[in-house]
């Protein structure tokens, strides 16, 4: 997958994710009063692989990008007074973003091959159960999505640079970092691709030169998503999706980026414009060219 190819896939996830606000319903419980039940979302192209970990680690991704009230936010130490990300739903329309860019299985034996004992162990109930490579659910016509993937690099490198984060509240060790210890995670995730980008060969060799592609497949991959992840939890935060209905075509509520960045103030819709940018200039209706 090349770059231009990589950055239409994430274009057109971003339009695929304005789907019906009935099919994002949060997990019971999810509060942090007991466990949260499992949420089954609107199947995207077959197996949508959103399960518990799924949503605590893109939950406390979304903290981390834009922190609110909520209990993951509390967890990591910083908070605001307001709603904030999880709130949004931005954890629910980053799993479905991601699971647009369906991976090709060869480069998820290349990280399984490099991380597999690491991953095998990692304390996420359900998740490698649900998620992994090594089953069938996520499986997609030979392909698989990259939301359980980057969920599980994510976790594995919050285990190894904070070992303590095998046991705490939730139910994923990224959930239950600190907002600074989440930032060296996403450090070390942004530089997670340089291990897998293959040194130069000084010759060409059939089966060298399939494995270095699929090598530079993988890092670019990676490389963009420690980026587009952030961004998307944002964009997701601001925007208008949960209170949209498509339908009607209308908005049902405030979304609550306009309450964040206090856009319109107690508006519904914003105003068609003003008097004076109304027709040409005074009264002009038209123009020489």
């Amino acid at each position: 997958m090349n770059r231009r190819r990589l950055l239409q896939a994430f274009g057109a996830m971003c339009a695929a994710a304005a789907i019906p606000r009935e099919s994002w319903a949060l997990p019971t419980g999810a509060d942090g009063a007991g466990a949260p039940a499992l949420v089954t979302l609107a199947q995207i192209d077959g197996e949508a692989c959103f399960d518990l970990a799924t949503f605590e680690t893109f939950s406390a991704v979304a903290a981390f990008v834009v922190p609110g009230d909520d209990p993951f936010s509390v967890q990591q130490g910083v908070t605001t007074p307001e709603p904030g990300g999880v709130e949004a739903g931005a954890p629910q329309f980053l799993s479905l973003a991601l699971n647009q860019v369906l991976m090709d299985p060869t480069l998820i034996d290349l990280i399984w091959d490099r991380y597999g004992p690491d991953l095998e162990a990692l304390p996420i109930p359900e998740g490698l159960t649900a998620c992994a490579p090594t089953g069938s659910a996520i499986e997609q016509e030979g392909t698989v999505p990259l939301a359980p993937v980057v969920m599980l690099l994510i976790n594995l490198l919050a285990v190894q640079a904070f070992p303590g984060s095998v046991a705490g509240p939730f139910t994923v060790p990224f959930a239950r970092l600190s907002w600074a210890e989440k930032a060296e995670v996403w450090r070390r995730f942004e530089a997670l691709p340089d291990g897998f980008r293959p040194p130069d060969a000084p010759f060409e060799l059939p089966i060298v030169s399939d494995v270095i592609s699929l090598l530079d497949s993988l890092a670019g991959i990676i490389d963009y998503a420690s980026g587009a992840v952030l961004e998307l939890c944002g964009l997701f935060t601001y925007a208008e999706l949960l209170a949209f209905d498509r339908e009607a075509r209308i908005l049902t509520h405030r979304p609550l980026g306009w309450e964040l960045s206090n856009y319109l103030p107690g508006l519904l819709w914003p105003p068609d414009g003003w008097d004076e940018f109304l027709g040409y200039y005074q009264g002009r209706r038209s123009v020489d060219a």
